[in-house]
């Protein structure tokens, strides 16, 4: 009579196309994730000093906004004058 044992093979890794799939779904959603906070930050920065000042924004968001609103001025300057928006597009 034989008692002869058979083990299973346990798998060391996943297979390549698995991996493959799996890197590159987590690096789809981190882009995606990236993008929601840009906008999220783009959408806030949009308030005004007073709003900011209300939620406790942090300085580097109010920064960002005045510069939004101060090249936003500009951009609004240039057209007036005929430039065109061309000026500091250089």
């Amino acid at each position: 009579m034989s008692t002869a044992s058979f083990s299973r093979t346990i798998p060391v890794s996943r297979p390549l196309m698995q991996r493959w799939w799996e890197a590159l779904r987590a690096a789809w959603q981190a882009r995606a994730a990236a993008r929601r906070d840009a906008l999220e930050i783009e959408q806030v920065a949009e308030l005004s000093d007073h709003v900011l000042d209300d939620i406790a924004a942090p300085e580097w968001l109010r920064l960002e906004a005045s510069a939004r609103r101060e090249s936003e001025k500009l951009r609004e300057a240039e057209i007036r004058l005929g430039l065109g928006g061309r000026l500091f597009d250089r």
